[in-house]
């Protein structure tokens, strides 16, 4: 009987033997290879969300500054600009008197401005909400006094050379007849919120008059970035400047990491990554990270040049949501492992009981006879 067991288990090992070897290593290949191409798919995907994103933000600049170009070669504006500057100058601006600028819904001016406002405002009104600015200024070439912006805000009146501020960066890169583009800084006659300028040289007859700027509206390159079509639940793409501050508003962290929060408390909304670090290096790169939260993503980032500023394009996704389709298979091939293990299984006990049966019975039969013919013998 110990000889017909131990044929049995070895029957049945041999069974499995045959049955998982082959299952196994179709298995694990099979895992193997679905997962490197799912992980491959997704870091694809990442990768043209970002190219998308950085085409479209590259394009928008790209207009602003030609928005910049047609306005300040229009004859409109450079009579606007000669007109402003000289009631400016009457009025007793350039002599350090104050524009007050809208009181109660009115605009508080002495006369001789009043009247060339009355005449030139509102084309640069129309323009500003057309083409969705936040404003936009006629600034003098010699002293940077500001003679005139459509939102008459503190800065209305001021001296742009004597402020350090973005709108200075981009004055004197014109006023050096260049079309410049600034970075995103805190500006001051705005309560320190964020701003960021396109500037262009105004010219008459060759000679420079002036420059005009307008100021870049931060909803309209949230507009871009925060599009999420086929982005999931916790996909994103943002941008980050130099000082690793936002550029654009965060999807997932609105506290913290949006442009506004990010400015006036960098500790909190700084965005120090690899991501980051790598993108504003030069780098284009797609891998697993940890981002701003904490949190494992897969990152695809690459520079983004803005004028003579360089700026970090990201785009991310959580590992665990870009990763969910893998750990899916994996549970589905361990379920048909299972399964198969136990099919395998059954089968071998099965064949293993067929094949030992009649074999014990036939070992069963000799022994009774050997065991009949010792007794014969005897008698």
């Amino acid at each position: 009987m110990g000889r017909s067991m131990k044929l049995g288990t070895k029957l049945i090992l041999g069974f499995l033997a045959v049955g998982l070897i082959p299952f196994a290593i179709i298995g694990i290949t099979s895992y193997i290879n679905s997962s490197s191409a799912l992980s491959k798919s997704a870091f694809s995907n990442l990768e043209a969300m970002r190219n998308v994103k950085k085409s479209q933000i590259e394009g928008f600049f790209g207009e602003r500054i030609g928005d910049a170009k047609v306005l300040a070669d229009n004859p409109y504006t450079k009579e606007a600009m000669i007109a402003f500057n000289d009631a400016f100058d009457a009025a007793g601006g350039k002599e350090g008197r104050q524009f007050k600028g809208y009181t109660n819904g009115k605009f508080d001016a002495p006369p001789e401005y009043l009247a060339v406002h009355e005449k030139y405002a509102p084309t640069f009104e129309y323009y500003m909400e057309q083409y969705g600015y936040y404003d936009i200024f006629l600034i003098d070439a010699e002293h940077g006094d500001t003679s005139y912006t459509v939102t008459k805000e503190a800065d209305f009146g001021d001296r742009v050379n004597e402020v350090d501020s973005s709108l200075r960066d981009v004055w004197r890169q014109a006023i050096a007849g260049k079309v410049a583009v600034s970075d995103t800084k805190p500006y001051s006659p705005s309560n320190d919120a964020p701003a960021q300028f396109v500037a262009a040289p105004i010219r008459e007859n060759g000679k420079l008059i002036g420059v005009v700027a307008v100021q870049i509206a931060l909803d309209s390159v949230n507009g871009i970035m925060q599009e999420r079509s086929g982005m999931g639940e916790t996909g994103e793409t943002y941008l980050v400047g130099p000082d690793k501050l936002m550029r654009s508003d965060s999807y997932l962290d609105s506290t913290n990491h949006t442009v506004e929060a990010s400015f006036a408390d960098p500790s909190k909304g700084s965005c120090d990554t690899e991501a980051v670090t790598n993108a504003l290096s030069g780098k284009t790169e797609e891998k697993i990270i940890i981002d701003y939260n904490g949190n494992p993503v897969l990152s695809a980032y690459a520079p983004l040049k803005i004028g003579d500023t360089t700026w970090a394009i990201i785009a991310e996704v959580d590992e665990s949501e870009a990763f969910a389709s893998i750990n899916s298979l994996k549970w589905l091939i361990m379920v048909i492992a299972i399964v198969g293990l136990a099919g395998i299984l059954t089968c071998a006990i099965m064949i293993t009981r067929s094949i030992n049966n009649p074999i014990t019975r036939v070992i069963a039969g000799l022994t009774e006879s050997s065991n009949q013919m010792s007794s014969a013998s005897g008698q």
